[in-house]
Protein backbone atom coordinates (compact mmCIF):
# COMPACT_ATOMS: atom_id res chain seq x y z
CA UNK A 1 0.00 0.00 0.00
CA UNK A 2 1.48 3.40 -0.97
CA UNK A 3 2.24 5.94 1.71
CA UNK A 4 -0.20 8.77 2.07
CA UNK A 5 0.99 11.98 0.47
CA UNK A 6 0.41 13.67 3.83
CA UNK A 7 3.41 11.84 5.27
CA UNK A 8 5.52 13.68 2.68
CA UNK A 9 3.89 17.13 3.07
CA UNK A 10 6.57 18.76 5.27
CA UNK A 11 9.24 17.89 2.69
CA UNK A 12 7.16 19.35 -0.17
CA UNK A 13 6.34 22.46 1.86
CA UNK A 14 10.03 23.07 2.54
CA UNK A 15 10.90 22.42 -1.11
CA UNK A 16 8.28 24.91 -2.32
CA UNK A 17 9.56 27.59 0.03
CA UNK A 18 13.11 27.02 -1.25
CA UNK A 19 11.94 27.40 -4.85
CA UNK A 20 10.35 30.79 -4.21
CA UNK A 21 12.56 33.75 -5.17
CA UNK A 22 11.68 36.66 -2.87
CA UNK A 23 13.37 39.24 -5.12
CA UNK A 24 11.36 38.46 -8.24
CA UNK A 25 8.25 37.13 -6.50
CA UNK A 26 8.36 34.09 -8.80
CA UNK A 27 8.77 30.42 -8.13
CA UNK A 28 11.72 28.66 -9.74
CA UNK A 29 9.65 27.27 -12.61
CA UNK A 30 7.54 30.34 -13.52
CA UNK A 31 9.46 30.85 -16.78
CA UNK A 32 8.65 27.25 -17.79
CA UNK A 33 4.99 27.88 -16.96
CA UNK A 34 4.88 31.02 -19.14
CA UNK A 35 6.45 29.14 -22.05
CA UNK A 36 3.99 26.25 -21.68
CA UNK A 37 0.88 28.45 -21.64
CA UNK A 38 1.36 29.24 -25.33
CA UNK A 39 1.78 25.61 -26.37
CA UNK A 40 -1.62 25.24 -28.09
CA UNK A 41 -3.18 22.61 -25.82
CA UNK A 42 -6.45 22.32 -27.71
CA UNK A 43 -4.80 20.95 -30.85
CA UNK A 44 -3.45 18.01 -28.81
CA UNK A 45 -6.75 17.02 -27.11
CA UNK A 46 -7.83 14.52 -29.76
CA UNK A 47 -4.75 12.39 -28.99
CA UNK A 48 -5.33 12.29 -25.22
CA UNK A 49 -6.07 9.24 -23.10
CA UNK A 50 -8.85 9.92 -20.63
CA UNK A 51 -9.41 8.43 -17.18
CA UNK A 52 -12.45 9.11 -15.01
CA UNK A 53 -12.46 8.50 -11.25
CA UNK A 54 -15.59 8.92 -9.13
CA UNK A 55 -14.89 9.94 -5.55
CA UNK A 56 -17.12 10.78 -2.60
CA UNK A 57 -16.95 13.78 -0.31
CA UNK A 58 -15.32 11.69 2.43
CA UNK A 59 -11.73 12.24 3.59
CA UNK A 60 -11.18 8.48 3.30
CA UNK A 61 -11.31 8.91 -0.50
CA UNK A 62 -8.05 10.90 -0.46
CA UNK A 63 -6.17 7.59 -0.44
CA UNK A 64 -8.22 6.46 -3.43
CA UNK A 65 -7.29 9.66 -5.26
CA UNK A 66 -3.62 8.99 -4.50
CA UNK A 67 -3.75 5.36 -5.70
CA UNK A 68 -5.70 6.33 -8.84
CA UNK A 69 -3.19 8.99 -9.85
CA UNK A 70 -0.28 6.63 -9.24
CA UNK A 71 -1.93 4.00 -11.46
CA UNK A 72 -2.80 6.50 -14.21
CA UNK A 73 0.71 7.98 -14.03
CA UNK A 74 2.40 4.58 -14.22
CA UNK A 75 0.21 3.52 -17.14
CA UNK A 76 1.00 6.79 -18.95
CA UNK A 77 4.74 6.66 -18.04
CA UNK A 78 4.72 10.01 -16.24
CA UNK A 79 7.89 10.97 -14.41
CA UNK A 80 7.67 10.37 -10.65
CA UNK A 81 7.84 14.10 -9.87
CA UNK A 82 4.80 14.74 -12.09
CA UNK A 83 2.79 12.08 -10.26
CA UNK A 84 3.90 13.55 -6.93
CA UNK A 85 3.10 17.16 -7.88
CA UNK A 86 -0.32 16.40 -9.36
CA UNK A 87 -1.25 14.15 -6.46
CA UNK A 88 -0.34 16.74 -3.85
CA UNK A 89 -2.12 19.55 -5.74
CA UNK A 90 -5.27 17.46 -6.26
CA UNK A 91 -5.27 16.26 -2.63
CA UNK A 92 -5.00 19.81 -1.30
CA UNK A 93 -7.93 20.97 -3.43
CA UNK A 94 -10.00 17.86 -2.73
CA UNK A 95 -9.41 18.24 1.02
CA UNK A 96 -10.79 21.80 0.84
CA UNK A 97 -13.79 20.64 -1.17
CA UNK A 98 -14.58 17.81 1.23
CA UNK A 99 -14.00 19.92 4.35
CA UNK A 100 -15.89 23.06 3.34
CA UNK A 101 -17.90 22.40 0.18
CA UNK A 102 -20.79 20.39 1.62
CA UNK A 103 -22.04 22.05 4.82
CA UNK A 104 -25.34 20.16 4.61
CA UNK A 105 -23.56 16.82 4.87
CA UNK A 106 -24.68 13.71 3.05
CA UNK A 107 -22.64 11.78 0.55
CA UNK A 108 -21.92 13.65 -2.67
CA UNK A 109 -19.98 12.68 -5.78
CA UNK A 110 -16.77 14.39 -6.86
CA UNK A 111 -15.54 13.51 -10.34
CA UNK A 112 -11.87 13.57 -11.28
CA UNK A 113 -11.08 13.46 -14.99
CA UNK A 114 -7.51 13.09 -16.23
CA UNK A 115 -6.56 13.72 -19.86
CA UNK A 116 -2.98 12.85 -20.80
CA UNK A 117 -0.87 12.79 -23.97
CA UNK A 118 2.68 13.42 -25.10
CA UNK A 119 3.91 15.50 -22.19
CA UNK A 120 0.60 17.25 -21.37
CA UNK A 121 -1.70 16.45 -18.47
CA UNK A 122 -5.00 18.07 -17.61
CA UNK A 123 -6.70 17.05 -14.37
CA UNK A 124 -10.21 18.30 -13.55
CA UNK A 125 -12.07 18.05 -10.26
CA UNK A 126 -15.81 18.67 -10.46
CA UNK A 127 -18.24 18.83 -7.55
CA UNK A 128 -21.70 20.10 -6.66
CA UNK A 129 -20.59 21.85 -3.47
CA UNK A 130 -20.90 25.50 -2.53
CA UNK A 131 -19.28 27.84 -5.07
CA UNK A 132 -15.60 28.41 -4.31
CA UNK A 133 -12.99 29.81 -6.66
CA UNK A 134 -9.56 28.98 -5.22
CA UNK A 135 -7.95 31.51 -7.56
CA UNK A 136 -9.69 34.30 -5.65
CA UNK A 137 -8.14 33.28 -2.34
CA UNK A 138 -5.31 35.50 -1.22
CA UNK A 139 -1.85 33.91 -1.25
CA UNK A 140 -0.34 33.66 2.23
CA UNK A 141 2.61 35.86 3.11
CA UNK A 142 5.27 33.16 3.39
CA UNK A 143 7.84 35.73 4.49
CA UNK A 144 6.11 35.92 7.89
CA UNK A 145 6.96 33.55 10.69
CA UNK A 146 4.60 30.66 11.42
CA UNK A 147 3.20 32.45 14.49
CA UNK A 148 2.53 35.64 12.49
CA UNK A 149 0.77 34.01 9.53
CA UNK A 150 -2.99 33.72 9.33
CA UNK A 151 -4.33 30.19 9.60
CA UNK A 152 -5.26 28.50 6.33
CA UNK A 153 -4.58 29.23 2.70
CA UNK A 154 -1.36 27.26 2.32
CA UNK A 155 -3.00 24.28 0.58
CA UNK A 156 -4.37 26.33 -2.32
CA UNK A 157 -1.07 28.22 -2.52
CA UNK A 158 0.90 24.96 -2.71
CA UNK A 159 -1.48 23.56 -5.34
CA UNK A 160 -0.96 26.64 -7.52
CA UNK A 161 2.82 26.30 -7.20
CA UNK A 162 2.81 22.62 -8.17
CA UNK A 163 1.01 22.96 -11.51
CA UNK A 164 1.62 25.01 -14.64
CA UNK A 165 -1.86 26.48 -14.65
CA UNK A 166 -5.07 26.32 -12.65
CA UNK A 167 -8.51 27.43 -13.85
CA UNK A 168 -11.86 27.58 -12.12
CA UNK A 169 -15.34 27.74 -13.55
CA UNK A 170 -18.85 27.42 -12.23
CA UNK A 171 -20.54 25.24 -14.86
CA UNK A 172 -23.98 26.04 -16.30
CA UNK A 173 -25.24 23.07 -14.26
CA UNK A 174 -24.12 24.78 -11.04
CA UNK A 175 -21.02 22.68 -10.38
CA UNK A 176 -17.49 23.75 -9.45
CA UNK A 177 -14.81 22.70 -11.92
CA UNK A 178 -11.12 23.17 -11.18
CA UNK A 179 -8.76 22.36 -14.01
CA UNK A 180 -5.06 21.75 -13.35
CA UNK A 181 -2.54 21.55 -16.17
CA UNK A 182 0.99 20.23 -16.07
CA UNK A 183 3.61 19.55 -18.72
CA UNK A 184 6.76 17.47 -18.63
Amino acid sequence: MPLSIYSKLPVFSYFLLLCYDERSGKSANDDEKDEWRGAGLDEHRKEWNTSLVRLSNRLADLERLHVSLEEIGARSAWPERIIRDLTLAAEELLTNTISYGFPGGGEQEIVMTVHAAAGFIELSLEDGGVPFNPLESEDPDITLGVDERRIGGLGVYFAKQLVDSMEYERTPGGRNRIRLRKTY
